[in-house]
């Protein structure tokens, strides 16, 4: 005989299963978004590295980004360079990809982080 469980036939959930259950979607969203951050560290280093060689007036103008080192005001200058398409004026083709990587990265990380804290709230929820 087959456990009914297997199949379904069991609709019934504690709320405790549930809370398990977004506890984990939870710290998987929230690692993903820590994994996927550590590498969008890496890419940002070699964005702004990138800039101060080959387009040093850009680079001045978005307030000499450098890394971890980068003041706010400059790392907002990068960010509406990037997310606005700004960087396609200097039809640099590894400028582009780095930026289209930097804009897709920061967008996982935002997903995740709201899933994380959905996830969070229901598991709450009560």
């Amino acid at each position: 005989m087959v456990p009914s469980t297997l199949f379904g036939d069991s609709d019934r959930t504690t709320e405790g299963q549930l809370s398990v259950h977004y506890e984990t979607i939870r710290v998987v969203a929230l690692s993903a978004a820590f994994l996927i951050m550590l590498f969008a560290i890496v890419l940002n280093s070699r964005l702004h590295e990138h800039l101060r060689r080959m387009h040093p007036s850009t680079w001045v103008a978005l307030g000499q980004p450098e890394g971890a080192r980068t003041s706010a005001a400059s790392q907002v200058r990068m960010s509406r360079f990037c997310f606005l398409g700004r960087f396609r004026a200097l039809r640099d083709p590894v400028l582009s990809r780095l930026c289209w990587t930097s804009v897709l990265l920061t967008s996982l990380i935002i997903g995740l982080l709201v899933v994380a804290v959905i996830a969070h709230s229901l598991g709450h929820a009560g």
